[in-house]
């Protein structure tokens, strides 16, 4: 019974040994494994472990207790592999989630009224979109360059409305040379129109109208190439080309183009009027408003006769076209008690004007309660 007990002894002291010795590196790495899969939904946190497992392995395949050294190679390749699948989908997470920042920015900037807080937050948007610009990381691909394009455009605009000419032009110049780098596709090629028509905006203030119709007619040109090349009803699309019309109208009165500028504001009226039928949304209904605005300033312009006498006829469309507008606005606009922050005086301006041009009118009498 003696040996027995003092076998049993030795046995139980080897056990208590054992279980307070320190875990081998094989122990340790498989923990480390273990650990890192866990944690893999916040890569911060399980690369580390990867990367300690990874080392324990390559402890335990520098020492004498491995037999097999293929599969623990075969185990470090597998977990680096994991590491670098990891840290690309968080890199990735990461690109996507600064991206996602700025284009808040740009929603939060297309949202103002006032152009100084505009500005801001589109420059603060093209930060977010240069950093990511610089990022090694980032996917070599046109999306980011063509999104700095589109927010320069923006920033351009604004100016524009600001009267900063030399800036804008030097902006406007460079943004052309950006968007010539970027590949032929819809998206860059909507970004060229939208260029062209803000610089075309810029001459118009400057009163330099034969370059704003330049212009206007090159951006234009591309938006009828989209449209031609476009399957259903392309609403922004439509949009833009009844703006490209409007302006470029505004340029060929200036210029004397009678009856080009009419072309081109009926242009615009038609793809407005049916954008407000189809979509029956706001804007599209205070977009169409202005196409009676615009050809209440035709007849204005046709009103006066080469000697300098007035045309009763021109004068009674001209107003026609201002009633029409205001009896728009009534019919269709009447529940909207505040217009969006891009129409929000025409309402008024349009009853205004009405009222103005009968008063002035050679043909009318007073105006009634009701013009009012």
């Amino acid at each position: 019974w003696r040996e027995g007990a003092i076998l049993g002894l030795c046995v139980g002291l080897g056990a208590t040994l054992y279980s307070q010795m320190p875990p081998g590196p094989r122990t340790r790495a498989e923990k480390a494994e273990q650990a890192a899969r866990a944690l893999e939904a916040t890569p911060d946190k399980a690369i580390p472990e990867y990367e300690a497992a990874i080392a324990e392995y390559r402890t335990l395949l520098n020492s004498d207790l491995v037999l097999n050294r293929a599969r623990i190679n075969g185990k470090i390749q597998e977990l680096e592999t994991r590491v670098d699948e990891i840290g690309q989908a968080a890199r990735k997470q990461q690109f996507e989630a600064q991206v996602d920042r700025a284009q808040h920015l740009i929603h939060e900037g297309d949202a103002q009224s006032a152009r100084k807080a505009k500005i801001e937050k589109y420059r603060n948007a093209l930060r977010e979109l240069e950093a990511l610009e610089r990022d090694p990381a980032r996917p070599n691909d046109w999306a980011i360059p063509l999104a700095i394009a589109e927010v320069v455009t923006r920033i351009a605009e604004q100016q524009v409305n600001d009267r900063e000419w030399g800036l804008v032009n030097e902006t406007l110049a460079a943004n052309a040379k950006r968007l010539a780098l970027l590949p032929d596709n819809r998206e860059v090629n909507l970004a060229k129109a939208e260029n062209h028509h803000t610089r075309g905006r810029f001459f118009n203030q400057q009163l330099l109208p034969r370059k704003a119709e330049e212009e206007f007619e090159d951006g234009l040109r591309i938006r009828q190439k989209l449209r031609d090349s476009s399957t259903g009803l392309d609403v922004r699309l439509e949009a833009d080309l009844a703006r490209s019309f409007g302006y470029l109208g505004d340029a060929q009165l200036t210029l004397g183009k009678s009856a080009d500028a009419e072309k081109s504001y009926r242009r615009a009226e038609e793809i407005r009027q049916r954008l407000a039928l189809s979509t029956g949304e706001l804007a599209h209904k205070c977009l169409h408003a202005r196409d009676a605005g615009n050809m209440a300033g035709l007849y204005a312009w046709r009103s006066v006769r080469p000697d300098g006498t007035l045309d009763p006829q021109m004068i009674e469309k001209r107003i026609e076209r201002l009633a029409e507008r205001k009896r728009y606005y009534e019919e269709n606009l009447a529940q909207q008690a505040v217009l969006p922050s891009n129409y929000l005086t025409e309402r008024v301006t349009a009853a205004v004007e009405y009222v103005a041009a009968r008063l002035d009118s050679p043909t009318d009498g007073e105006p009634t309660a009701e013009h009012y």
